[in-house]
């Protein structure tokens, strides 16, 4: 009897640690499906880049330097990578480009530019050109001899890259030309007047 009693004793009293088990173990698993929420872990989802669809199409509005707005427009669209290309009723060329289009616009110019500007550097030791910070002035130092595929691409290279790499606000940029063996100014204009720039090669002097 008494050992009957005392196995009976026994396994009252385990009931309790065994209910207690229970609820540990309950209590685990509930933490752990908390901790798997990104609300209650402390820690952030990652979140994964959003891939650009080089096909998307988009309009790019900019102005135009040119008399002729539709001839510039068909020259645009018969020399460069673009869908179309037309003129709107404000003057402005009206791009219309795929993702794909717009990179490889701005990926030509910025190597127009530095092909163009190491070709000038490299001519004489007295041709160099400055730029201010935010691209509204455009100081270039040459003589007579110069070829004007530097400096008459650049403010219009420039302009290009502005509007097809999105930057805000209008492009505006100040063209001056100095004879760079005397030092003195040859020509003031502003890059997208039509007009363009005024001076004659005597003007340069020998």
């Amino acid at each position: 009897m008494m050992t009957g009693n005392a196995k009976g004793t026994a396994a009252d009293a385990a009931k309790p640690w065994l209910g207690l088990r229970r609820i540990m173990a309950l209590l685990v698993v509930v933490v752990f499906a908390l901790v798997a929420l990104p609300g209650c872990s402390g820690l952030k989802p990652i979140k994964t880049a959003a891939k650009t669809n080089p096909d998307k199409m988009e309009t790019i509005v900019m102005p135009c330097a040119d008399k002729d707005k539709k001839k510039a427009a068909k020259e645009f669209k018969s020399s460069g990578d673009f869908t179309d290309v037309t003129v709107n009723k404000k003057g402005e060329l009206v791009f219309k480009v795929t993702e794909r289009q717009r990179r490889r616009e701005i990926i030509d110019r910025e190597h127009e530019i530095n092909y163009y500007a190491a070709g000038f550097l490299s001519r004489k030791p007295e041709y160099h050109y400055t730029v201010s910070k935010d691209l509204s002035r455009f100081s270039v130092w040459l003589d007579k001899d110069s070829a004007p595929w530097f400096w008459g691409t650049f403010p219009y290279d420039t302009m290009v890259l502005h509007y097809f790499r999105r930057q805000p606000g209008t492009f505006k940029m100040h063209v001056t030309m100095f004879n760079c063996h005397t030092g003195k100014e040859v020509d003031d204009y502003d890059a997208l007047d039509p007009g363009g720039h005024r001076w004659t090669q005597d003007q340069f002097g020998d």
